[in-house]
């Protein structure tokens, strides 16, 4: 029945079978491509130093490491970061202004440029030859014969443990090295200082405000027009999901691609890459299928565009792509989510008349079209689909926790968490019950004692955002609160009934915190009988008065 509705219904297009190589190459990014994926490293081939993407290092730190102006630069993050594209762009950077190379292997490089000598390590974990990992390390701090410390830079990829045991080892011989790198990786630092440690791991793929983010200037440079001219002739191009694929993501769709990867980054369960970004956009577009797939099933009478394993609004949400962050994204696909809304309009569609099993996969195909801002879907439902349905409200609070009511919808979700289901005032209510749970004590702690702000990382020479909510209260107590701790919160202060096991530990921690805050001191009471009678106690001096019932 698929391969029926897959049929050609019109006459084939003009022109040859021709090949883009662009699908080559991107699927060559692809982690689990039957290519393999040997362009998804460094900046190892032209298409790859093509879609190359400047960032705060290339724009602010860069000019500073070829001025001579460091000792030493330190590049920690995780494999796949940018640390060996950045330390290639330094050496690109200081040939371009006629630096000679003096030295350079698979461990790194060495050049001088005038009276200043720079030396890079592209992993201060791996050794060279008869060379440890140590020796390089220190070949690398050590200025050559004749050159003063000053006249010489050192740039050094390493992870954050192996820093930390080198210049432990090393302590008595880098003291001052050492001393300094602790105190910038407890972001102690002092700016003013000729040593630079940039964690690439606070980096930010995504933005709050603007779409043009990282990330989606990665995926413009996939789907710019002059890397898809060459299919314009071809005679597949009317039945391509490839071509539609990357015209559909220059358009409106862009916004669902920046939407994904700004869940992804706030959901801090693991920090994409530049790598993991430019495999899961790579299986986006291509799907893994090469153009002679394409020509080969349009010979057989077979149109890609109408298979639902083809197009990019499909791709993403695949839980057996062989892609860590596709696997992630379909953990939150908006076809598994109910939306009410978008099944009446598919009904008034007249979609769901077909059978069932038919009518479903084109209700899960609609709701993922609208999630990706689908130029035919009704745009108001666009919110109807998302699994987090206060994403916006979260992006508003790490940029203005002061506004909006932020902390009393937060108070009120946590009160309503921590035993107080039926609470609607101001401040924070901890509820315990007295006797064998015939009366409930809400104990209400004001709302001026706490204070609602985001944290964010260093931005120095990264793209950094605020990422969690920190909620304190003048007794000490602080509560961290990421998108999913959020989201829960604002979903129980709107009135939601939260009693399912994947929420079990982020309501512990919210128990937690309100546990801390039950034995500090506070001004007023609440007291709720069996039949749901509340009757209010407040302190005023050394009185306690009750209200009248």
């Amino acid at each position: 029945a698929e391969l029926l509705e897959m049929v050609i219904g019109e006459a084939p297009a003009p022109g040859q079978d021709l090949t883009n190589e662009t699908v080559g190459n991107l699927r060559a990014l692809y982690r689990g491509s039957a290519l393999g994926n040997a362009g998804n490293r460094g900046l190892d081939d032209d298409f790859s130093r093509a879609t190359y993407i400047q960032t705060q290092l290339d724009t602010i730190l860069l000019d500073r490491v070829v001025a001579g102006g460091l000792d030493l630069v330190v590049l920690t993050g995780n494999p796949g970061d940018g640390k060996t594209s950045f330390l290639e762009m330094v050496r690109v950077a200081l040939l371009d202004r006629g630096g000679s190379t003096v030295e350079d292997d698979k461990s790194g490089w060495r050049i001088v440029l005038g009276e200043h000598s720079f030396v890079a390590v592209y992993d201060a974990s791996e050794s060279n030859g008869e060379l440890s990992s140590d020796d390089l390390m220190n070949q690398a701090l050590e200025p050559p014969a004749g050159v003063t410390r000053q006249q010489h830079t050192a740039l050094i990829a390493a992870n954050d443990g192996r820093l930390i045991q080198f210049f432990t080892d090393y302590e008595d011989q880098y003291e001052d090295l050492s001393l300094e790198i602790h105190k910038q990786l407890k972001g102690r630092g002092d700016p003013k200082s000729r040593v630079v440690v940039v964690d690439l791991k606070r980096r930010s793929l995504a933005s709050l405000t603007d779409v043009d983010s990282l990330g989606i200037r990665v995926l413009d440079s996939f789907v710019a027009s002059p890397l898809w001219d060459v299919c314009n002739a071809c005679a597949s191009r009317r039945v391509c999901p490839l071509r539609m694929n990357a015209e559909s993501l220059r358009g409106p769709a862009r916004e669902g691609v920046a939407e994904l990867i700004l869940i992804s980054h706030l959901r801090r369960q693991r920090r994409a890459t530049f790598r993991d970004l430019r495999s899961a956009l790579a299986w986006m577009i291509t799907g893994d299928r090469s153009c002679d797939d394409v020509h080969r099933s349009r010979e057989e009478g077979i149109d890609l565009t109408k298979d639902r394993r083809s197009l990019f609004f499909d791709l993403a949400f695949d839980g057996d792509a062989a892609d860590d962050l596709v696997r992630e994204w379909a953990t939150i696909d908006p076809s598994e989510v109910s939306a009410p809304e978008v099944e009446r309009e598919f009904r008034h569609l007249g979609l769901g008349l077909k059978d069932r099993t038919e009518s479903r996969n084109l209700l899960r195909s609609l709701q993922r079209r609208i999630f990706f801002r689908s130029a035919t879907e009704p745009a108001d439902l666009h919110e109807s689909v998302l699994s987090y349905r206060f994403l916006t409200r979260f992006k508003e609070a790490l940029q203005d926790p002061g506004q909006d009511n932020f902390l009393d919808d937060v108070l009120l979700g946590i009160s309503r968490i921590a035993g107080a289901p039926g609470y609607d005032q101001l401040g924070l209510a901890i509820a315990s019950r007295l006797g064998k749970g015939i009366w409930a004590v809400l104990k209400i702690v004001d709302r001026t004692e706490f204070e609602l702000s985001a944290r964010k990382g260093d931005d120095s020479f990264v793209e950094a955002i605020p990422e969690l909510l920190e909620l304190r209260n003048q007794a000490g107590a602080k509560l961290e609160i990421p998108l999913d701790t959020f989201e829960l919160i604002l979903r129980a202060a709107n009135g939601e009934l939260l009693n399912d096991p994947y929420s079990d530990a982020l309501r512990q921690e919210i128990e937690g915190f309100a546990a801390q805050l039950y034995q500090q001191p506070s001004a007023e009471l609440i007291l709720v009988d069996a039949f749901g009678t509340k009757i209010g106690a407040r302190r005023e001096g050394s009185d306690v008065i009750l209200e009248k019932r």
